[in-house]
């Protein structure tokens, strides 16, 4: 009869200690995004692009820069509008999709009808580093880029 009553003692003293557990590991974060959930809050806003390019025929790198606004797309969730990006005006628009730290923007066709695509990484609040290719006319052109939120 003792066996049985210290089996049950030792379980009721177990019981308390998984709950508190399990209490504890129900209360952790379901993301690690700086804005507490939607991803693409650390994405939206005005960025300065600075790019580079370096000519393969010359091996020159030029620079340029611009402003880059983005926003959430409404109808979708995962996904942002990038107005300017890749300085074809600030009428030209495309879509990324967002992951954890990275924008994605799939190959599209702009307004201008340049092809775009390649994709951003957030570093901090304040910072991504990118990667895309534009062709237009025919010209298949690599840019690296950081971009400054304004």
């Amino acid at each position: 009869m003792s066996i049985k009553f210290d089996y049950l003692k030792r379980k009721t003293q177990i019981f308390p200690v998984f709950f508190i557990l399990l209490s504890l590991w129900a209360c952790t974060p379901d993301s690690n995004s700086d804005s507490g959930g939607d991803y693409r809050d650390n994405f939206t806003g005005t960025w300065r692009f600075t790019e580079t390019i370096t000519k393969k025929s010359t091996k020159a790198s030029e620079t340029s820069s611009y402003l880059v606004v983005i926003s959430k797309d409404a109808s979708n969730s995962a996904q942002v509008i990038l107005k300017n990006f890749g300085n074809p005006g600030t009428g030209s628009t495309v879509y990324g999709i967002v992951t954890t730290n990275q924008i994605v923007v799939n190959p599209q066709t702009t307004s201008d009808n340049w092809l775009i695509s390649g994709s951003g990484t957030y570093i901090s609040s304040e910072r991504m580093n990118w990667n895309y290719v534009i062709t237009a006319g025919g010209d298949a052109v690599s840019y690296t880029a950081t971009a400054e939120k304004q």
